[in-house]
């Protein structure tokens, strides 16, 4: 009976959700401490109670202005605790080891007894044991356990949300088992913010992010946007490198967001086949997502408990999505962050994307990286605006890129030169090449990589899959005809057109983009992003090819070149709204690329310049990225503004 006894509870694996008022938590199962057995009485084996952990001031007292105070603290800084976790809570008071007893106030014991509010006494039990964090936990019995805040992912955003494992493995996870509220909705757990204070050694500590379902992480599935992918293979046995520096400097992953299936720009209403595409809270509610890096947008753009989010850019995955979610966003320089255990698309133009709300977020994320910050570097010498692709076709749109523009200018102190990439190729081009135009140059230059990486990198997967389940792996027709011509495109043709890219990207260096000689500092270029206004996602895209027809494309532009390009949301342009009736707000973006290793120095400087000019920097979540009105980003105050600097 003992062995059956013991074989049955090693197979029960509880999970606890709980609702403390009206917010309900995942209360993690690793125990944090156990209080002393004199607690035993006073707190049953099965009890469940909620309760907040203060650091007692040595020495003296505790009052009742000083819990005030620590609640106060608590509840300005952090979204899981709740005053709630007090009112018929316990607060474990947490007291130095050699201290004999704690003076309780007569006033705090008066109004503890009068809330039904219950204290205790935390000591370490040696001179080794760390001290707690202070906030918000859950008392099972006198374990002391951590309650995850959980928030429902209403955009469907998240293909999963997942959890630190609790097997000892700092870089691994599990997936989130839990339901709560309505049960309309995925949960996505969340920890106190309390809990993590920055500190030099964990700069990122308490960064909540999100990950585009590229990355790996160990324990947890990847899908690839894929029903069959998902199938076919089990978790992942090893966390992407770059989250796992990421951990180690304290970040918290919340879990994989959706993506175009393999990685493809899959949007709606008729591409998204396997999974369905994620919400865009922006404007009426009905916008489309942008990929392939849409859940990764939504989380940012639609959730105030997401800090950033990570995706990828090969043309335009996460530059996109930063322009229909109205995000500060970075696509980095290809090969400067590690790529080990990262799903390829096309190597030769693969990088790493970051979204955010917020200049200062990805201004943290890159310091901790190791990127050369504006501090270090020189201000650009040039500021180049391409005629290839300017102006753009919105006068409103135009008007608000060219007061971006003005601000740069007046943060730098120069003017920008209006240049032209194509009639400079004819003057300064290869003397081999330069009888074609760029345009021609360039016409399969992304096409051959895109199509044959794109194919050929899943071989093994749809040979695993014949062989798992005996017929062919299912994708979308969009996909499909990726794939088709993926199969139609030869190695031989794939290498001319690396070859072409790295003839056209060492002249870019030359004649544009000369990296000075401290190696960070260099000339910018200004670069148009984004759609002007509604794009409903109920509508279906005018036919027409689904592969831009030449690189010589701004946005496959930076790709080829393999050179950071920075997203800036600058303001909002009105449309009438179908799905609403009203009039809504779309989201508008400058963008700008530097010379390879400046990922950094672009965003502090489009930070700075924003800030000195008295420009809104942190965007909202929800329908509008900034406030509406007479701000100095309205769309008429800009044109109004621009028409007097120009």
């Amino acid at each position: 009976m003992d062995g059956f006894k013991e074989l049955h509870q090693s197979a029960l694996k509880q999970y606890c959700v709980v609702e403390i008022g009206s917010v309900a938590y995942f209360v993690r199962n690793r125990v944090e401490k156990t209080l002393p057995e004199e607690y035993t009485g006073v707190l049953p084996p099965l009890s469940i109670v909620p309760a907040v952990l203060i650091n007692a001031q040595a020495g003296s007292p505790i009052t009742r202005d000083f819990l005030e105070k620590s609640i106060s603290t608590f509840s300005a800084i952090d979204d899981v605790f709740t005053l709630d976790f007090i009112e018929n809570g316990i607060i474990i008071a947490q007291v130095g080891r050699d201290e004999i007893s704690t003076q309780v106030s007569s006033e705090l014991q008066n109004y503890l007894t009068s809330k039904n509010i219950g204290l205790l006494f935390s000591r370490p039990s040696s001179h080794l044991e760390a001290p707690l964090p202070q906030g918000p936990y859950v008392l099972r019995g006198r374990n002391i356990h951590q309650p995850w805040r959980l928030y429902e992912d209403h955009l469907r955003a998240f293909v999963t949300a997942v959890f630190p494992a609790d097997d000892g493995n700092p870089h691994g996870f599990q997936p989130l088992r839990a339901g709560a509220y309505n049960g309309l909705y995925p949960v996505v757990a969340v920890p106190s913010r309390i809990y993590y204070p920055a500190t030099k050694d964990k700069p990122l500590n308490g960064k909540r992010i999100t990950v585009k379902d590229i990355y790996f992480l160990a324990g947890i599935k990847k899908t690839l946007g894929s029903r069959a992918y998902t199938e076919c293979y089990g978790p992942d046995e090893e966390t992407s490198q770059f989250i796992q520096e990421l951990i180690d400097q304290g970040a918290i992953i919340l879990g994989k967001t959706k993506m175009g299936a393999y990685a493809g720009s899959e949007i709606p209403p008729e591409k998204c086949i396997d999974y369905f595409a994620p919400w865009n809270p922006r404007g009426d509610g009905y916008q489309g997502p942008s990929g392939s890096s849409s859940g990764a947008g939504a989380t940012v753009a639609g959730y105030d408990w997401v800090d950033l989010s990570l995706g990828g850019d090969t043309s335009g995955s996460i530059r996109m999505p930063a322009a229909s979610y109205g995000l500060w966003g970075l696509k980095g320089t290809d090969q400067a962050f590690p790529m080990k255990n990262i799903m390829p698309n096309v190597e030769a133009f693969d990088s790493i994307g970051i979204l955010g709300r917020s200049p200062q977020e990805l201004v943290d994320i890159l310091k901790a990286s190791g990127f050369a910050s504006l501090s270090q570097a020189k201000l650009p010498s040039k500021i180049y605006y391409l005629t290839d692709w300017f102006p753009m076709k919105n006068d409103a749109q135009q008007a608000m890129v060219e007061s971006f523009l003005k601000i740069l200018e007046n943060y730098i102190g120069i003017k920008h030169e209006k240049v032209s990439i194509a009639a400079e190729w004819l003057k300064s081009g290869p003397e081999d090449v330069r009888h074609l135009t760029v345009v021609e140059f360039l016409e399969k230059t992304g096409y051959y990589p895109n199509h044959y990486d794109g194919y050929h990198v899943y071989d093994k997967f749809r040979s695993d899959y014949q062989k798992k389940f005996g017929k062919k792996p299912y994708t979308s027709p969009f996909m499909e005809r990726r794939w088709n011509r993926g199969k139609e495109s030869s190695p031989e043709n794939r290498q001319r057109s690396i070859d072409e890219m790295k003839v056209f990207r060492d002249w870019i260096f030359k004649t544009f983009l000369e990296t000075e000689a401290d190696g960070i500092s260099g000339p910018i270029m200004l670069i148009p992003l984004g759609r002007p206004g509604n794009n409903p996602r109920d509508v279906v895209p005018p036919a027409g090819p689904e592969f831009a027809p030449t690189a010589y494309d701004s946005i496959f532009f930076s790709s080829i070149v393999g050179i950071p390009q920075a997203i800036i949301p600058i303001g909002q342009n009105p449309y009438q709204s179908r799905a609403s009736g009203n009039t809504e707000y779309a989201p508008i973006v400058a963008s700008f690329a530097g010379v390879r290793g400046s990922d950094l120095i672009l965003i502090e400087l489009a930070q700075k310049a924003l800030e000195r000019a008295g420009w809104p920097t942190i965007v909202q979540t929800g329908p509008n990225i900034f406030d509406l009105g007479e701000s100095q980003n309205h769309p008429e105050r800009i044109i109004r503004e621009t028409s007097k600097l120009s």
